[in-house]
């Protein structure tokens, strides 16, 4: 019976590290994984099925390496090894509460309290074994893993190597272990070298029994045993396995191997398979949040993820106890990973939090390459670095990140009340720079006043400028939040947003400020303009806000609005404005352009207004609205939506304006957001454009969508997504200045794969039994760049050298072209032409100017002109050699050439163009044609030889037996003739016509080969006897009856060998229903692996027909373990 307390202590200590990896995927390269995903994904790159993480004081246990599976983990460490596993289906159940309807719109079941979730522990100890064995890792993964956990530096790790697999040596005497996983199983063996004793080996278990059922061992578990089952014992003699009688013992609670006799002295392989009941690859549930790039095009992915830890007390967790303030929370932490611009790659993944529950809401990267992270911690001990500015945690009321959740039954919280936080890494990601707390005693950084769609808890961003001063808006509840250099005197009302500035590495608040009214103010969106202006826009209900007096809209609307208000470069508010109409109006992301104008992305449930001349659609879901820099005008605003749809489209996640005024955005909408209390709606009806990427939906995708300047016209719009419901749960993504979204995606959540994903990305499969993080880099191709390329054609005119160029512009996204033809010739044509009369070497120069975004590109070509194109003497003559005429027939095939002399080569001299001639008598004749340009004065020559002969040369024959040992020979001529004829005939009488015979010989041995060449054009016979001593051996092939594919490097395939010249070939293989598992016509280069469709195939008996030349043969072949 387990204790009650420690039972209590364990799963608090479980819930304490619930940190296990978390995933990505990308677009324009678009890759999908779970970073139990990194582990798996990278686990097949490595051709291992599972990753082992090196335990370099990450996490608390006396273990040495960790291998994450779906629902647990297992834990290693010299004397044995501990598991920890959670009941699959009700974790699953609470999973998945964060997309409580699916696209049908159909309920999940209820959520269930991860600490009320049924749970067991045991541990293997090895009876006798050594403790002190040293361990080694294989296949060593590319990538690293960092660890910022809690706010004890010396826990920190970094750079965490990840192995393929993990090998104790000296386990016992001359016997060591080695852990791996093969075809989604737990294996391992026990490589008992000479010397070593298999009887050694013995273990027993702690926190649960063993059985013994049908050969399999059985550790008992209330949700579905752990089963190894019986082992595969062997040995490699003379190349081939061969397998040893074994089985498992059970007595007094100690299990062993009972193994048969061997050969002592070669080394012996014990190979038992474990099965988790849901093992399926190391991966783990994690949901999306934010995502951005770096300067050199380089992925960022962050998400909060799900995992379990070390367990400290074995046995059967009681799954009705309640403890605590909030005894059914679950914790997470953030997740970072970083993916090399062509998606291909995992550079790192960064693990963040404290011992509650942390997460991402919004990352960027500064001009030194370093990344921060802006989000929301419940954690008293986050890292916050030696000199932040501010590491005491303010705290607050128990609070949710989702208004579904009850705040007594969440799936996952914060008990302790919540504060943002501002990290800042390395570029490599494994050290960290800066971190601080930012908050009051009060709630920050969850948006709980004013959720009206999915995700809106977990808004706020964080910006630099371009000196990396780091730049936050959040939303507090707090009395007492941070005011450095404000002239406000506190809250105002229910919440305020909050903005803060920070130096580079986040040590010092440089101003901090609150906005609000009397009412509920929420910040969700921050720009710093050119100008220096700060600039932040939001949600509020206040009935008056500070500011608007001389903004553009004074009054609150009704319901809902947004609003815009300015500061100057100290943090002093200058001006501020509502957005909104008589209903529901929320704005959500702001951005700037190069005149400081400014823009804003929101939601309207009302008619909001639309500027005349700019583009449109539908109803008026959503808005853009662009603004003078003091708020005081409207530029221009619009609105689109889905005609149809009553609610609102899309949530936005992602807003920008580009170099060249293109205003990009993005955002997601359907099922997810019809939970309740939320705004609901779906994305069908929205227009997509014809060089869309997806131009259809199934109303829970991303859209993405592009508008020229003003909103003039629509440039790009598509859908994009899978069959389930793709979403994010909070946290902003972005937009680069080249137009390429990098877009933080919650996708393929219930274990799908249905979310598009590119060829070559890092990964292409949900190894979720759940939800992944998506990271979608998707490139928008507008006019952002101008991009000059060069292609070109030549000729040359008829007036002899000159060159002539027609120039091929494959410049985009330009409009004013600059040409350099390298001759003092210059063009602003887009495709020019230029001749070039004299012979030498030219640089070709093309300026591709964007007079819109005021950009250039400027591309180089060289063309060397060395000849102009002379004339090209060509022809062919045909002759017969015993022609009693003597006559040739010429064929003139010269190029660019008008006159022609024929020097026949006895002394005649011929023009035209195809003269006839016949010779007066016999001999070797040289024929020499000249062919002449005469406008450029140029000629060229060619010569061929004719013979002409009475007594034709008889051939030379020369014959050799196969070295294929056939029954065939081969034959090789001299001075033959391509209208012979070619007559054979063998000893048994059999006659083949030609040149090169096929027939094989009647038998092995000497005989008597004949030929007759026949010569029907000079009437000339000659007839040739050879005796050959042949070999004939048919049919001389081996094929095993029995091999083992498991990938030991011994007998792993089905070697054939023998007569590789037997001709028409196939090998097939048939299972015993006469299914074709394996077909080829290359027999002796393609063996059979023992795989069919790409996955193995059963132990059994299989049925083979090789067919050939020499007839058919049949026989059985066996798979072995």
């Amino acid at each position: 019976m387990v204790d009650p307390q420690a039972t209590k202590s364990l799963i608090h200590r479980i819930l304490d590290s619930m940190r296990k990896l978390y995933s990505s995927l990308y677009m324009l390269i678009a890759t999908l994984l779970s970073l139990g995903g990194f582990a798996q994904i990278e686990a097949e790159r490595m051709s291992v099925h599972a990753i082992f993480e090196a335990n370099q004081g990450q996490w608390e246990g006396p273990f040495d390496y960790s291998l994450n599976l779906n629902n647990g983990g297992v834990f290693f460490e010299p004397g044995g090894y501990s598991v920890h596993l959670l009941n699959p289906e009700q974790l699953s159940r609470g999973q998945h509460q964060h997309h409580a309807h699916d696209h049908e719109g159909h309920h999940h079941e209820p959520v269930v309290p991860f600490n009320r979730i049924q749970s067991i522990a045991y541990t293997v100890e090895y009876v006798g074994a050594n403790k002190m064995a040293p361990s080694s890792g294989g296949h060593k993964a590319p990538y690293h893993r960092n660890y910022f956990r809690g706010n004890d530096e010396s826990k920190w790790a970094s750079e965490v190597p990840l192995y393929g697999s993990v090998t104790y040596n000296d386990f016992y005497p001359n016997i060591d272990i080695r852990y791996y996983s093969k075809d989604d199983h737990f294996k391992y063996d026990f490589i008992v070298n000479p010397g070593g004793n298999p009887t050694a080996i013995q273990w027993s278990v702690v926190g649960t029994e063993m059985e013994i059922i049908e050969g399999e061992l059985h550790y008992k578990a209330p949700f579905g045993d752990v089963v190894e089952w019986a082992p595969v014992v062997y040995q490699i003699v003379n190349g081939e396995k061969v397998i040893i009688p074994s089985s498992f013992q059970l007595s007094n609670g100690v299990a062993s191997f009972d193994v048969g006799a061997y050969d002592s002295s070669l080394p012996l392989i014990i190979d038992p398979t474990v099965v988790f009941s849901t093992f399926s690859g190391s991966t783990s549930d994690n949901w999306g949040f934010s995502a951005t790039y770096d300067l050199n095009g380089g992925l960022y992915g962050s998400g909060i993820c799900f995992g379990t830890g070390y367990p400290t007390t074995n046995g059967v967790y009681d799954p009705n106890f309640t403890d605590g303030p909030s005894p059914n929370l679950t914790y997470v932490d953030a997740t970072i990973s970083k993916f090399s611009p062509d998606g291909k790659s995992l550079l790192y993944a960064t693990y963040l939090g404290g011992s509650e529950s942390d997460q991402p809401h919004s990352m960027i990267v500064n001009s030194q390459g370093q990344l921060i992270v802006y989000g929301v911690t419940g954690s008293s001990n986050f890292p916050t670095s030696a000199n932040s500015a501010d590491n005491t945690f303010g705290g607050g009321p128990n609070t949710v990140p989702f208004s579904f959740y009850p705040l007594n039954n969440p799936f996952y919280g914060f008990p302790a009340g919540t504060d943002a936080f501002i990290a800042v890494f390395s570029q490599n990601g494994s050290n960290l720079v800066g971190s601080t707390y930012i908050g009051g005693s009060g709630r920050e950084a969850i948006n709980t006043a004013i959720q009206r769609n999915y995700g809106d808890g977990s808004r706020g961003e964080v910006i630099v400028d371009p000196n990396d001063n780091i730049y936050v808006v959040t939303t507090t509840f707090s009395s007492d939040y941070p005011l450095v250099n404000s002239n406000v005197g506190g809250i105002a009302g229910q919440c305020d947003a909050g903005i803060t500035k920070l130096n580079s590495n986040a040590s010092s608040f440089i101003w901090s400020t609150m906005y609000g009214g009397t009412g509920a103010d929420q910040g969700y969106g921050i720009e710093v303009a050119d100008n220096g202006f700060v600039f932040i826009t939001g949600g509020t209900n206040s009935q008056s806000i500070p500011g608007t007096t001389n903004g553009f809209d004074p009054t609150y609307n009704n319901n809902t609005d947004g609003y815009i208000a300015r500061f100057d470069a100290n943090g002093a508010l200058t001006v501020a404005t509502y957005l909104g109409t008589s209903t529901y109006d929320q704005s959500f992301l702001i951005d700037s352009d190069k005149y400081n104008a400014i823009y804003v992305f929101g939601q309207s449930s009302g008619n909001y207004p639309k500027t005349s001349g700019a583009w449109s659609y539908g109803s008026s879901r959503q808005f853009i609205h662009k603004f003078n820099n003091d708020l005081s005008s409207s530029i221009f605003s619009t609105a689109f939506g889905s005609s149809a749809n009553n609610n609102m489209n899309l949530v936005p996640t992602a807003f920008n304006v580009d170099e060249c005024l293109n205003i990009l955005l993005s955002g997601w909408g359907g099922s997810v957001n019809s939970q309740a209390g939320f705004l609901g709606g779906n994305v069908r009806g929205l227009p997509t454009t014809s060089d869309a990427e997806q131009t259809s939906t199934d109303g829970s995708d991303f859209y993405f969508m592009s508008l020229s300047a003003n909103g003039q016209s629509l440039s790009y719009a598509t859908y994009f997504g899978g069959s389930v419901s793709e979403h994010v749960d909070g946290g902003t993504s972005r937009f680069s200045p080249d137009g390429q979204i990098y877009q933080a995606v919650c996708a393929g959540c219930g274990g799908s794969n249905s979310f598009p994903t590119t060829a070559g990305a890092y990964s292409q499969t949900n190894r979720s039994s759940n939800c992944n993080l998506g990271s979608v880099k998707f490139n928008f191709d507008v006019s952002i760049e101008a991009a000059a390329d060069i292609d070109y054609t030549v000729d040359v005119d008829t007036v002899c050298n000159t060159l002539t160029v027609q120039f091929t512009n494959n410049s985009r996204n330009a409009n004013v072209y600059e040409w350099e033809f390298g001759n003092g010739v210059a063009s602003p044509l887009s495709e020019p032409i230029v001749n070039y009369v004299n012979f030498g070497t030219y640089q070709i120069r093309l300026v591709a100017i964007d007079t819109i975004c005021d950009i250039s590109d400027t591309a180089y070509l060289t063309i060397v002109h060395d000849t102009g194109i002379a004339p090209k003497a060509g022809f062919e003559v045909d002759y017969t050699v015993c022609d009693a005429t003597r006559t040739v027939y010429l064929t003139n095939q010269s190029r660019k050439s008008t006159n022609y002399t024929w020097n026949m080569g006895n002394g005649d001299i011929l023009t035209g163009f195809e003269p006839a001639y016949s010779y007066p008598q016999e001999g070797q004749y040289t024929i020499t044609m000249i062919a002449e340009d005469t406008a450029c004065n140029k000629f060229d020559t060619t010569r061929a030889v004719v013979n002409f002969v009475t007594d034709i040369e008889a051939p030379v024959v020369h014959i050799t037996p196969s070295d294929c040992k056939n029954g065939r020979f081969d034959v090789r001529y001299e001075n033959d003739s391509s209208y012979y004829r070619y007559r054979w005939e063998w000893e048994d009488g059999t006659v083949e016509w030609d040149k090169f015979p096929d027939t094989k010989a009647p038998r092995s041995g000497v005989q008597t080969v004949k030929l007759t060449i026949v010569d029907d054009v000079c009437n000339s016979i000659w007839n040739y006897e050879f005796e050959l001593d042949i070999d004939r051996i048919d049919n001389r092939i081996y094929i095993p009856n029995a091999f083992s594919p498991n990938g030991d490097g011994v007998n792993d395939v089905l070697l054939l060998k023998g007569n590789t010249c037997l001709r028409n070939t196939r090998f097939v293989i048939m299972n015993r229903w006469g299914q074709e598992v394996f077909v080829t016509d290359t027999p002796f280069s393609e063996f059979w692996d023992g795989r069919f469709k790409d996955g193995n195939i059963k132990q059994d008996t299989y049925v083979y027909v090789f067919y050939s030349e020499d007839g058919e043969r049949k026989g059985y072949v066996t798979i072995i373990p």
